[in-house]
């Protein structure tokens, strides 16, 4: 099992998706070792690319990368 996320949990804030990953690691949850936070979209495309190329290396079946908007705010405005 890897946890990617809290859900619905009213009485938990955070600010950015990264924190809940940090959070949930310091509850001693599996957490994904292969996310990072891109400052730009060059780095994006850097890890979707790197990934395309070495998807069969991961220890479990991946089918691509998952790009997600670490700003809370952000995500909530875009729906």
């Amino acid at each position: 099992m890897v946890v990617h996320g809290i859900g619905a949990a009213s009485e938990i804030s955070y600010a950015k998706q990264s924190d809940a990953y940090e959070l949930l690691g310091s509850w001693g949850l599996p957490i994904s070792k292969r996310f990072k936070v891109a400052k730009n979209r060059e780095e994006v495309f850097d890890f979707i690319h790197h990934y395309g190329e070495h998807r069969h290396s991961v220890e479990h079946e991946i089918d691509g990368a998952v790009v997600k908007v670490n700003e809370i705010e952000v995500q909530e405005k875009l729906g």
